[in-house]
Parts: C-alpha cells; sequence; structure tokens
C-alpha cells in the first residue's frame, strides 16, 4: 500500500512537470495527460481521494493548456468542490486560482468571472493562513482590474502584494514587479517603471532568477518603446529573445514584432529579415498566433524594401481571421496604411473599419484607425464622410489625453490617501509601543478592522467618483452631439461659401495682373528698344498667369484646370502676339486635370519656350516653321512634356547664361521634376514630373470643426 501510493505521487509529480514545463510542446502536455489519467485510476483502486482530485486537477490543467476551455472548467469545478466537501481549503484554492489564470479574456463575462474565482481562491488562501499563496493570487488580480479599467483597484492590490512578497524574501516577487511595472505605464510614470524594472533585475541576480529575465528584458523594452527610445528598446528585446532561446523556446516569437519595428524604423529593414529567418530556421513556428507575428514582421520589412506583393501577402496572413481570439487589431491599421500608400482605398477602408467593428479595442487603435479612415476617404473624395472620421478621431484623441491627465489626477490622489495611511498607522504603532502589551490575536484583529474599513471607504469613494463621472460624461455626451448636428447642418454652406470666395480671389488676382500688363504696356511707350523686349518679355510672364486665373475664375473647380484647354488660349495669346506667320504650333496634350501649384510653373515653362523660339529660332516666318508641344501622362502619375522646335538650335554654353534657361530650370525644380535639353535639329526641352492631384486631403480646405 505505501508503495502504490508512493508510486501514485511520482506519477503525479510528473504530470505537475510536463504541464508546467517552461515552453512545454503538445509532445509534453501529452505525456502529463497519460501520467494524470494513470495516477487517477491508481488512486481510485486505492481509495486515495486527495490523489484522485489532484490527479483530475492536472488532466484539467492541461485541457486549458490546450485551450479546450469547457472540459478544462468542467473538471476544475468539480476538483473545487471536491476538495470543498474534504474542508481542504488550500487546493480549493490552487483549483479556483488555476481555472481563473487560463481561462480568456474574450468577453466581459470570461473577464467577471476570471476576477471572481480569483477573489475566491485569494480569500481561501488566507483563510488557511498561507500568505505567499494569497499575495500570488493578489497579484493575478491586479493584473485583471488593471486590464478591467480598475487602475486605481488595481495599484492598490499590486502595492499590497509587491510590500508582502519582497517582506518575506519570496521569488515569486517577480510577477508583482512584472504587474507593478504595466500600472505605473499606464500611469505614464515611466521613471518608476524603469526603477521597478532596475529592481527586479537585482532581484534575478541576489536569488539568481535568470528565468525571469526574459520578462524583465521585455518590460524594459515596452518602458523604452513607450518613451521613444527605439534603438534601446530594440536592443532590450534582443536579450529577451535570447533569454527565451534558453528558457522559453515556445515564447521566441511573443511579441517579435516588437523588436522587428525599431529595426525597420532605424532603416535597418535587411538586418531585420535575416534576423526573422534565422530565427525561424532556429525555432520553426506551428502556432497560429505566433505564425501571424511572422507574418507581420516580414511585412514590414518587405513593405520597406519596396516588395510589395510579398508585403501584401504577409500583411494579409498578419489579420486572418482562423480564430478571433488570436486577432491583434494593431496589425489592421499597419495594413491599412499599406493599403493607402498603394493608392488601393477601399481596401484601405476594409481593414479600419474591422478594427471599428471589433469590441474591446484600445482607445489609441481605434483612434488610428478613424485618421486612416480619415485619409482614404479624402482620397476617393468622400469629403463628408472624411470630415466625420477626422472629427471622430480628434475626439477620441482628446478623449486619451483627458484620460491621461485623470490618471495623473487619480494616481496624485491614491498616493496621498496611501501616505495618509502610512502616517496613521506609524502613530498608532507608536502609541501601542507606550501602551502595555496585548495579545498576537487582538493585534491582527485591528490590523484586519483597519485594512477592512480603509477599503471600504475607498471602495465606496470610488465607486461615487464613478457614478459622478458617468453622469458628467453623460451630459458631456448630449451637448456635443447637439453641437455635432448643428455643425453638420452648416457644413455644406461653408463649403459653398468658401468656393464662392475662392472664385472671388481668383477673379481678383486675374483683374490685378491685367492691370499690371496696363501699366507695363504704358511704361514702355517711353524707354529704349532693349527695356521695351525687356518688359514684353514681363507682360507674357505675367499674362500666362492672369489666363490661369481666368480659367479657375470661369471654371467649376476652384484649385484645378484642365491644362489642354489653358495651353490652348496660351498658345494663341503667343501667336497673336509675335504674328500668326511667324511659326505653326502643334499641340498633342492630354486632358489632365492639373493643380495649381502645377499649372502655374508648366504654363511659365511653355511661355519662355514659346518665346525663345518665336524670337531666336526662326530668322525669317516661313510656312515650315514649327512648334511642337506634347505635355502626356506616362505610368502611374508621372508627367512628361516636350517642347520641340525645327529651327537654327543654339549654342548651350551661350544660352545657359541667359535668365529664360534659368528661368524654366528654376521652374523645372519646383515641379520635382528632370530636365534635358537638346540642341539637334532645332531645339529640344523635355521635361519629366510627378502629378500633384488636387485635394488629396481635407487640411487643404482650412475648415476646423470642434465638438
Amino acid at each position: 500500500m505505501p508503495q502504490d501510493s508512493g508510486k501514485v505521487f511520482y506519477l503525479l509529480e510528473a504530470a505537475h512537470l510536463f504541464t508546467d514545463k517552461a515552453g512545454e510542446y503538445d509532445s509534453d502536455l501529452d505525456s502529463a495527460l497519460l501520467f494524470a489519467a494513470e495516477a487517477e485510476k491508481l488512486s481510485d483502486a486505492l481509495g486515495l481521494e486527495g490523489y484522485s482530485l489532484k490527479s483530475q486537477f492536472w488532466r484539467g490543467a492541461v485541457f486549458l493548456e490546450r485551450r479546450q476551455w469547457e472540459e478544462g472548467r468542467k473538471l476544475l469545478h468539480q476538483v473545487s468542490i471536491g476538495y470543498s466537501n474534504l474542508e481542504d481549503k488550500f487546493n480549493q484554492g490552487l483549483s479556483l486560482h488555476r481555472l481563473a489564470n487560463f481561462l480568456p479574456r474574450t468577453t466581459e463575462e470570461l473577464v467577471f468571472e476570471k476576477l471572481e474565482l480569483l477573489n475566491k481562491a485569494a480569500q481561501l488562501f488566507l483563510e488557511s493562513d498561507y500568505k505567499e499563496k494569497y499575495w500570488e493570487t493578489t497579484v493575478d488580480i491586479a493584473e485583471i482590474q488593471l486590464l478591467s479599467g480598475e487602475s486605481s483597484l488595481a495599484l492598490l492590490s499590486i502595492t499590497e502584494a509587491l510590500e508582502g512578497l519582497l517582506s518575506i524574501e519570496s521569488a515569486n516577487a517577480m510577477a508583482a514587479y512584472q504587474i507593478a511595472i504595466d500600472v505605473q505605464e499606464y500611469y505614464g510614470n515611466f521613471d518608476k517603471a524603469l526603477a521597478y524594472s532596475f529592481s527586479a533585475l537585482e532581484l534575478i541576480e541576489k536569488k539568481n532568477l535568470d528565468n525571469w529575465r526574459y520578462f524583465i528584458y521585455d518590460k524594459l523594452g515596452d518602458v523604452s518603446l513607450a518613451v521613444g527610445e527605439f534603438q534601446q528598446a530594440s536592443d532590450w528585446y534582443k536579450l529577451r529573445m535570447e533569454e527565451a532561446k534558453l528558457f522559453y523556446p515556445n515564447y521566441v516569437f511573443y511579441d517579435f514584432h516588437e523588436m522587428i519595428l525599431p529595426m525597420v524604423n532605424e532603416g535597418a529593414e535587411d538586418q531585420a529579415l535575416q534576423l526573422i529567418r534565422t530565427t525561424l530556421d532556429q525555432f520553426p513556428v506551428s502556432d497560429l498566433y505566433y505564425k501571424k507575428i511572422v507574418a507581420f514582421c516580414f511585412a514590414l520589412c518587405y513593405e520597406k524594401r519596396g516588395d510589395f506583393e510579398l508585403a501584401e501577402r504577409n500583411y494579409l496572413k498578419s489579420v486572418s481571421v482562423e480564430d478571433t481570439a488570436l486577432v491583434d487589431f494593431t496589425f489592421h491599421n499597419y495594413v491599412s496604411e499599406f493599403f493607402f500608400t498603394r493608392n488601393l482605398y477601399e481596401k484601405s477602408k476594409v481593414y479600419a473599419n474591422q478594427i471599428l467593428d471589433a469590441t474591446g479595442v484600445k482607445l489609441q487603435v481605434r483612434s488610428r484607425a478613424f485618421h486612416n479612415l480619415y485619409r482614404a476617404d479624402s482620397a476617393l473624395g468622400n469629403y463628408f464622410t472624411a470630415l466625420t472620421h477626422q472629427r471622430q478621431f480628434l475626439e477620441l484623441q482628446k478623449e486619451i489625453t483627458d484620460e491621461a491627465k485623470l490618471r495623473q489626477v487619480e494616481l496624485l490622489s491614491i498616493e496621498y490617501e496611501t501616505e495618509k495611511k502610512d502616517r496613521e498607522i506609524e502613530l498608532k504603532n507608536n502609541s501601542i509601543e507606550l501602551l502595555s502589551k496585548q495579545s498576537l490575536a487582538q493585534k491582527r484583529l485591528q490590523r484586519a478592522t483597519l485594512v477592512g474599513i480603509v477599503l471600504v471607504i475607498i471602495i465606496l469613494v470610488l465607486v461615487f467618483t464613478q457614478y459622478r463621472i458617468k453622469q458628467k460624461s453623460n451630459q458631456k455626451l448630449l451637448l456635443r452631439q447637439q453641437e455635432i448636428d448643428k455643425t453638420n447642418a452648416e457644413l455644406q454652406h461653408l463649403l459653398i461659401e468658401k468656393e464662392w470666395l475662392l472664385k472671388e480671389v481668383h477673379h481678383r488676382v486675374k483683374n490685378n495682373l491685367q492691370t499690371v500688363l496696363s501699366l507695363l504696356e504704358s511704361q514702355s511707350r517711353n524707354l529704349s528698344e532693349e527695356a521695351v523686349m525687356a518688359i514684353s518679355d514681363i507682360k507674357g510672364r505675367v499674362f500666362t498667369m492672369s489666363l490661369i486665373h481666368k480659367k479657375l475664375y470661369q471654371s467649376e473647380d476652384v484649385a484645378a484646370i484642365n491644362i489642354r484647354d489653358y495651353l490652348s488660349d496660351l498658345a494663341i495669346h503667343l501667336k497673336e502676339s509675335f504674328g500668326h506667320t511667324m511659326a505653326q504650333i502643334n499641340f498633342d496634350v492630354d486632358p489632365i486635370i492639373m493643380d495649381l501649384s502645377q499649372v502655374v510653373p508648366v504654363g511659365l515653362i511653355i511661355n519662355e519656350a514659346i518665346t525663345n523660339s518665336f524670337k531666336h529660332a526662326f530668322i525669317n516666318s516661313s510656312i515650315g516653321n514649327e512648334i511642337h508641344i506634347e505635355l502626356k501622362k506616362e505610368a502611374g502619375t508621372e508627367i512628361k512634356l516636350t517642347i520641340q522646335d525645327n529651327g537654327i538650335g543654339f549654342d548651350f554654353e551661350t544660352c545657359n547664361k541667359g535668365l529664360g534657361l534659368k528661368l524654366i530650370q528654376g521652374l523645372t525644380e519646383d515641379l520635382e521634376g528632370s530636365l534635358s535639353i537638346s540642341s539637334k535639329k532645332g531645339m529640344g526641352i523635355y521635361i519629366k514630373f510627378p502629378l500633384t492631384l488636387p485635394f488629396q486631403n481635407l487640411n487643404d480646405l482650412d475648415i476646423g470643426i470642434s465638438a
């Protein structure tokens, strides 16, 4: 009988070892299940109820490790009831604690269930006087409170747990440090987060807890990334990966993208790509979630290298929905932005909308999604929808800012209350020392009563404060909705009014330029021939700009014009200025809608080129004299402008010093284009430049909406 019970004990130890093995594989879990089943069979045969329950405990643990939630939940609930019947509070607490830690957090109901299980487990550990396990469970409670938005309660819980675990020099203080760092990051106290991180590293050195370096390096990387220290963050994440290779091979790709992102941002995409491939060779990936992370990392590198086909393929893998519990909506924003840069605006909107359709997404991620929708709708010309998304983006940004301020105020309040409580406890302890000694049981009762009262008061204050905040928030939302309705009613009127004002501006500019032309005409009557020629050149350039504003005033579009119509009128004017018989102007111009910022330099370049041809290329009037102007849209958004004549050509060294050529060179630079000139068989000017699409974003409209 003793030998048989010893066999059960070793079987259970083996099940424990293979279940909780760091970075366990599926084969390890298979082994754990076999050992647990054999232990349960032998326990039942020997009538060892406690061992039988422990066997069921490890079977349930294996199911939870494999995400078989319902089987694991059912088994561990049965185990908890069994230990309750045996009045074994400690093992009952262990069952509830294990179940709570492995349940997913995909719904609010599951989060509430986890918190309820953890609180019950903590109470059982406290009642069984197992304080270390009580503090360990309090750490888990703090984590759930933080994720549920109960940051103030999380701060109180983690402070109590960390102090308790450090007071007994427990190695489990490392888990408390992790959550303490997260809480300080939440409140924006990055200095305190760093201080906790380095204190944790000191504890690792002191107690030789090398298996914890992975987690602390991860936190140091997160803090460095939050304060914009990308290179430092990358260095910490590399150290984290080296620790994962040693102790947690299954976690090598956990948050792997946080290491790749800084490398890509720093222009080291080739090194990042090599790192991904080398790591995959050493640690093949089978887990679906890690496959998505790897695909996302590949996509970042390929996009930076300009390999957009491979980038798109990997981006789509990173946001696949085989298992919605494993979707990281942060990746969706990158996919949306990738399609935007590829001018695939509808696809960009699809992935941004998937974020907004999901629940439980962080405010920062939702805010970025609204901004991506704003940009996509702007590019598609859906200006009203774009303005709505821009407003929603600005509202979320304000909410994030206000929330950060509220966290700071809340943190200061908690710190004040904590210091006040510490002073009260110190004074009380000093008074107690002056009195006669009381029994240890009475002291414990007083302390427990005091802590209970303080916790009740804090909870009541927090509940009331939350109620008041919610009430005020509802009032603000009502007022904001009224303002939004009013803004929507006025928006169309504002846009029409602005368009009218822009037309009026173009009209007045055209009139002013006509006045300048008249003044130049009057002035030229009493000047020398050389001065008159200079003024004639200036008049041509002024007329070129005046004609643009005339076209804009007469057209429906106040920001862009049809370049073919404009150049046709400009050519007619130039022929009239130099004589119809001087040369024939031939056009081959695409009907391109061009922005004002590009029409002006294009018009001035053509004016200079045609004027130079009329003045210098043709010695006599002739039917054979020709000037050819060609403006074509090539692949993508590139524009090619060609101006050729069949005149006598020119000496480049002499002409290069002239104002006309310098002006053409300067205007080409304004267009961000390239210029080449040929003097074979006459003069040829060849310019290529990128087309700027009019109104690519609504910031050009300069309309602000406040809500």
